[in-house]
């Protein structure tokens, strides 16, 4: 990768630390997460969660870091889980998912982004779990400072998605710290 198309990827990069993470948003979490502050957060659990076996621990650590750097194009977008809206919600982000993707000069970024987003992967599956896990500390954390609306909806969709021993052993630990210490 050429010093220009280097600069450009650390501009978009840039820009997730600006972007608060909506879900949280939409539930009024003051002071709430920047996209970049969730990557560092999924990050961090790729080098402390043991991986499987058939899991890369490098490709998985390039993943995490830039798994949600569409972001920087087209913003964080959720949707309501289980909802009648939710499977629109999710087609129209895949759709500007795609067309940003194009966009970026790094052929490997983009693979890395599309196998996470295509969940076909042992490594992105395994990432999503991570990514959950790192939703999970955050709504402990943001229930532990109180002043925000129930998060429910975020602790029923984080145990919907994480499956594995691991993530299921440091979740437990998570929701225990969390019955302990109730909001």
């Amino acid at each position: 990768m050429d010093a220009s198309t280097i600069v450009n990827v650390l501009e978009e990069g840039a820009k997730l630390r600006e972007i608060k993470r909506q879900g949280w948003v939409n539930h009024h979490v003051p002071n709430s997460e920047s996209v970049a502050d969730h990557s560092f957060g999924v990050a961090l659990l790729a080098v402390l969660v043991p991986s499987p076996a058939n899991v890369d621990k490098e490709h998985l650590l390039r993943m995490a870091i830039v798994h949600d750097l569409l972001e920087a194009k087209i913003g964080d977008i959720v949707h309501e889980w289980g909802s009648n809206k939710d499977l629109k919600a999710k087609e129209e982000k895949r759709i500007l998912e795609a067309q940003a993707l194009k966009s970026f000069p790094d052929p490997t970024i983009k693979a890395l982004m599309e196998e996470f987003e295509k969940q076909e992967s042992a490594a992105a599956r395994w990432l999503r779990e991570l990514d959950k896990l790192d939703m999970a500390v955050q709504a402990l954390t943001y229930e532990k400072k109180g002043n925000c609306d129930t998060l429910q909806l975020f602790w029923d969709n984080i145990q919907l998605n994480v499956h594995s021993l691991p993530c299921v052993q440091i979740l437990d630990e998570i929701q225990n710290r969390r019955t302990k210490n109730p909001s």
